[in-house]
């Protein structure tokens, strides 16, 4: 049994005849005849009482009927669920993002795709950076926000600049910087309080031999 089959026996029953059906699907009456002749025989069971341009449904045929409207509604679902999910209507994504670093842009950017692809799950994971990295090169992850990609990483995947923030630095207010820009180079014998080196190779990552300049905040004391 095909899905002809069960098209042709709606378009039949719905137009109550052959040769409305057949204008309907652009198909000859002979064909679409020995299509549902073909039907009844495999499944054993007279569905249509043919009386001379019109047919009627047998008692099977009425129970048989809505079974088919169901089945077709089903298989045309099933087409549309999975040409949503190539256009990347429907689905999951598993996201990473690295906390506090992405509160400025996230949130917003999470509700926005919500509202414009209700049928797509997301799966948030809050991770560190060396763990988001980890995560996109084992695939456990579709896309991560964090800061920019390690060497190796970066000929991997493709990166996409989305958040920019500027990098500070907090010292005494006695060192008479406060407001100044400053290159990193220049503070190299300070001492500093920063993240974990294991989870945090560094506050950022450069992909060429220039350093950034620092904004300085004084810290009182």
């Amino acid at each position: 049994m095909e899905l002809r089959h069960l098209r042709y026996f709606v378009a039949v029953v719905q137009s109550k005849g052959f040769r409305q059906a057949s204008r309907q699907l652009h198909i000859a009456q002979a064909a679409i005849s020995q299509t549902l002749s073909n039907l009844e025989h495999e499944i054993g069971v007279e569905l249509l009482r043919r009386a001379g341009r019109t047919v009627e449904l047998t008692p099977e045929g009425e129970i048989f009927y809505p079974e088919t409207l169901r089945t077709l509604e089903q298989a045309d679902r099933a087409v549309e669920t999975v040409r949503g999910a190539a256009r990347g209507e429907v689905g999951s994504i598993t996201i990473g993002f690295c906390g506090a670093a992405t509160y400025a842009f996230l949130p917003d950017l999470i509700r926005n795709f919500r509202v414009r692809h209700p049928g797509v799950r997301l799966i948030l994971r809050d991770l560190s950076t060396v763990q988001l990295e980890t995560a996109l090169a084992q695939g456990t992850v579709d896309v991560v926000f964090t800061t920019p990609l390690s060497t190796e990483l970066a000929v991997r995947f493709h990166e996409r600049l989305v958040n920019r923030e500027p990098l500070l630095a907090a010292l005494p207010s006695s060192r008479r910087m406060m407001g100044k820009r400053i290159q990193v180079a220049s503070l190299a014998g300070e001492p500093f309080v920063l993240f974990h080196r294991a989870n945090s190779p560094g506050p950022v990552r450069q992909h060429n031999s220039s350093l950034p300049r620092m904004r300085i905040l004084a810290q009182g004391g």
